[in-house]
């Protein structure tokens, strides 16, 4: 399987449209994750599965970086509309896990992968995601268009804009807000962790 995989992702040429790459493209990342899941979970794993898995990975990764090199920019566009709207992060992440099949993780997949309580039987998906990211930033106009994406105010800090002006504080999970006179507080809790910082505090859905 990995001889066949080499073999397939040295053929891939994408000198073609965003289309017709992404067609050939999706088949390639869903043959090596058929080939990575046929190596069981990751703690199951003996020395020579282990080396087959990161082969399988590294090589899926390589060919997303020549995609990507090709068409971030366009992906960009093509989920924000030419960029006539606004995606936070995770929301561009996702946008792009629907439009383009294996190219990111879906969200069912990194929540999979967040209910698992050891490091070492994670596939490392957020890695596939800082890819895509790395390559958007890369771009001026892209990168610039996501940065002023992740300065506006979240939905969830509008919604309770009015309940902060009328009594000073706001809760938000694993935040409170409060102010002060001119002094604003911002208070993190998450006690199952000692209070550290982890994907709620830090902002992922």
């Amino acid at each position: 399987m990995n001889v066949n995989l080499q073999n397939l992702a040295r053929d891939i040429d994408f000198r073609s449209s965003l289309a017709a790459d992404s067609a050939i493209a999706a088949k390639y990342f869903e043959t090596a994750d058929a080939a990575l899941h046929s190596l069981g979970a990751p703690p199951s794993r003996n020395a020579a599965a282990k080396k087959d898995a990161q082969d399988n990975k590294t090589r899926s990764r390589l060919t997303k970086e020549r995609f990507l090199r090709r068409h971030a920019g366009e992906i960009y566009d093509t989920v924000t509309d030419r960029r006539t709207k606004t995606l936070r992060v995770c929301e561009l992440l996702y946008a792009v896990a629907e439009r383009f099949p294996g190219l990111v993780p879906t969200r069912a997949l990194i929540e999979s992968e967040r209910n698992l309580k050891l490091q070492s039987a994670k596939e490392g998906l957020e890695i596939d995601q800082g890819l895509f990211i790395a390559h958007v930033l890369a771009d001026a106009e892209r990168g610039l268009h996501l940065v002023h994406a992740m300065l506006k105010p979240k939905r969830e800090a509008l919604e309770r804009f009015a309940e902060f002006q009328k009594s000073g504080a706001a809760y938000l999970g694993e935040a409170r807000i409060e102010r002060n006179g001119k002094v604003g507080h911002v208070t993190l809790s998450n006690p199952a962790f000692l209070n550290a910082e982890g994907d709620r505090t830090g902002g992922r859905p």
